[in-house]
């Protein structure tokens, strides 16, 4: 998608400011960026780290274990960035030994995207991976209030409840979800954090 832009066959894309943005700031290329928030839109967690209830329920301490070690590299990551960006690049070198990758990563990019990203690691409280209530409500009443909140979803699969992106533009969307059948607090959980 990224190339698409360079050479000039789309007008437009969904870029990652710290990945995209830092690659096109050290090509000297100029993007004309829109945020979200701009248009109104409020933000909605990205990434998340999904579970199976049922993966909560019999394995706790194994979640608890993997999101405590998880929170500990995001807190060395958010504290070190150069550093964890480093360790990033040694660690990718070794899983593509056999395989490279077919663009080689550039040091001095994967360091400035690490300096860029590691002021968002960390929660208000300087805590990695907790989530509010409140976020969640606002992003769920921006789809509900938008017509997005309802029972497709977008897949490159066929099924009942699937439809593709092209059929989301044209209105294949679905019932509509009433807003007060999606609490908040149905979507995540800090339980597990450390």
């Amino acid at each position: 998608i990224w190339n698409t832009l360079l050479k000039g066959e789309a007008d437009a894309t969904w870029v990652f400011m710290g990945w995209e943005g830092i690659e096109a700031e050290l090509k000297g290329v100029k993007l004309n960026a829109f945020g979200l928030e701009q248009y109104q839109i409020p933000y909605g967690y990205s990434p998340l780290l999904v579970a199976h209830p049922d993966t909560l329920s019999a394995h706790a301490d194994m979640v608890k274990r993997f999101l405590a070690a998880t929170a500990k590299g995001y807190k060395f990551a958010s504290e070190k960035p150069e550093e964890a960006a480093k360790l990033f690049l040694k660690a990718a070198a070794e899983e593509h030994a056999a395989h490279p990758l077919p663009t080689p990563l550039d040091e001095k990019m994967v360091v400035a995207s690490h300096v860029y990203t590691a002021k968002h690691f960390l929660h208000a409280s300087g805590r990695w991976g907790v989530m509010d209530s409140a976020v969640w409500d606002k992003f769920l009443d921006w789809l509900s209030d938008s017509g997005l909140l309802t029972t497709k979803v977008q897949s490159r699969r066929t099924g009942d409840q699937l439809t593709s992106l092209d059929g989301l533009r044209s209105g294949d969307t679905g019932d509509k979800i009433p807003r007060d059948q999606v609490p908040s607090a149905s979507l995540f959980t800090n339980e597990f954090l450390p």
